[in-house]
């Protein structure tokens, strides 16, 4: 699985960078030292790193920023987790170890308080730096995606804590903290925040996603719908694409929210809702080491920069889009994307609609028992000991979890569908095309991957379009293939 984490040496890269814009900061205000301590500014100034134990909890860590050093000051009983885990090289930190049972940061300490600069902190982290941008952009790409495998997989019959334990189990399995995950089924679409529920999906839900990995936050909003669209429904998500459109047109660098904010909220009366229908709940703002950093209102004054990334989330009844975005030199680059999802174009840009599923994926109007959800694919071998350190060996993870008497080991696998090895027919004739694919970014590596391992009848990539494919064989002799969007 790719994305997890940076690699150790990668940490600590975008530092000195982040260290002079906060330096430059104190120069400002003529302070000789400013303590960090909420999730939002010390991820981000240390790079990602994790500073909570339960996601309700106050942060393990808090750091002074001076001219002459930075100095991270952390409870005891998590000083080696974090310099072993998420610190990297923390040479260029002096490291306290606090107590715990005394506090992180004490009153003493002459410094400026973060509280104290708020606003200044927030234009500082604004524009993303090339090494967290780069893991922003892995970390909205998988967000999206677990959002359509959840979608796909959804059923009518679900409730919608169904739905939302495989959303939130997709992406703790990716590494990314679930901090928001909600799902509205038909009978509760008119919830702006939908916590779920035991109520059921029906023929329409809502998906929400905030998911936390390296301090960044995507977010973003997906609709799926059993059978035809309802038509008053279908059209307020054109128009609310539209409102978005106003927001997403006036996210200049230079403005400032507020305007923004003034032109977006314009969009509602302008695309026939009501003018007020702005008040019935927020409309985003800007994103990356929080939620929202800040969440507009009329009159903000803060000043939209380049390379900065966005979240609006327009609403009214029934309807509403969600994305996190980049403000690059090109316009607005979309982050959470997966090119599974169904998409229209609105001003210029490719926008989600409703991911369309049959209506006899119910079972109440299908002629079959059979749901025509796939639940595993099985992979037949001979030696189930020696065919489970293969796998492991070809996916870079753990050999899987090995059940019924031994004959049977469970792959570790991306999605919905599961991989599973099955040694109950040892005397198996491996033969025909392969049975399923793995997906991958790129084919060039995977392909010099196989070469390393020695794998048996190991093709050429071989472009067809809008795919890209490599086959090869396990030791079994099971033809196997990967596969990559071109």
């Amino acid at each position: 699985m790719s994305g997890l984490a940076p690699a150790a040496s990668a940490l600590g890269v975008d530092r000195p960078a982040k260290r002079a814009r906060v330096l430059e900061l104190l120069d400002r205000g003529g302070a000789s030292a400013i303590v960090l301590r909420s999730h939002t500014a010390v991820a981000w100034y240390l790079d990602g790193a994790r500073t909570h134990v339960s996601l309700a909890g106050e942060p393990v860590a808090a750091v002074v920023v001076r001219p002459d050093r930075d100095e991270v000051r952390v409870f005891a009983n998590e000083a080696e987790r974090l310099l072993v885990e998420e610190l990297g090289d923390a040479a260029d930190l002096d490291v306290v170890r606090v107590p715990w049972h005394e506090p992180l940061v004490p009153a003493s300490l002459d410094a400026l308080d973060e509280a104290d600069a708020t606003a200044d902190l927030r234009a500082a982290r604004a524009a993303l730096l090339p090494g967290e941008l780069a893991r922003y952009r892995v970390l909205c790409s998988q967000v999206a995606e677990a959002l359509t495998d959840a979608a796909l997989a959804a059923e009518p019959s679900d409730t919608e804590r169904d739905v939302a334990a495989r959303l939130a189990a997709d992406l703790v399995e990716r590494g990314i903290d679930p901090l928001v995950t909600l799902v509205a089924g038909r009978s509760r679409l008119a919830h702006r925040h939908p916590l779920p529920t035991d109520s059921p999906v029906g023929d329409r839900a809502m998906l929400v996603v905030c998911g936390r990995r390296h301090g960044l936050i995507a977010n973003a909003t997906r609709w799926v719908r059993f059978g035809p669209a309802d038509p008053g429904e279908a059209d307020a998500m054109r128009r609310i694409l539209d409102v978005e459109a106003a927001f997403l047109d006036a996210t200049v660098p230079g403005s400032t929210l507020g305007d923004v904010f003034a032109a977006g909220t314009a969009g509602y009366v302008a695309n026939g809702f009501d003018p007020d229908e702005w008040r019935k709940h927020h409309q985003g703002g800007a994103a990356g080491y929080a939620g929202r950093d800040p969440r507009a209102v009329p009159g903000a004054s803060d000043i939209v920069q380049l390379g900065q990334a966005f979240a609006w989330n327009p609403t009214a009844p029934g309807a509403k889009v969600e994305d996190t975005v980049l403000i690059g030199p090109e316009g607005v680059e979309v982050l959470t994307v997966d090119p599974r999802w169904p998409t229209m174009r609105v001003a210029g840009r490719d926008r989600p609609v409703d991911l369309a599923r049959p209506a006899h994926d119910s079972g109440a109007a299908s002629s079959s028992p059979i749901s025509g959800r796939v639940g595993q694919v099985f992979i037949p071998v001979r030696e189930l000991p020696r065919a489970a350190r293969w796998y492991a060996t070809l996916l870079g993870s753990s050999s899987g979890r090995i059940s019924h008497g031994d004959t049977i080991c469970e792959l570790r696998t991306e999605g919905a569908v599961g991989v599973a090895l099955d040694a109950n027919q040892p005397d198996f004739v491996a033969d025909g095309p392969p049975r399923f694919f793995w997906w991958a970014d790129d084919l060039v590596a995977v392909r010099a991957h196989l070469e390393s391992l020695g794998v048996a009848r190991l093709g050429e990539i071989v472009d067809i379009g809008s795919v890209s494919f490599i086959q090869f064989a396990d030791p079994d002799g099971n033809r196997l293939m990967v596969c990559a969007r071109n």
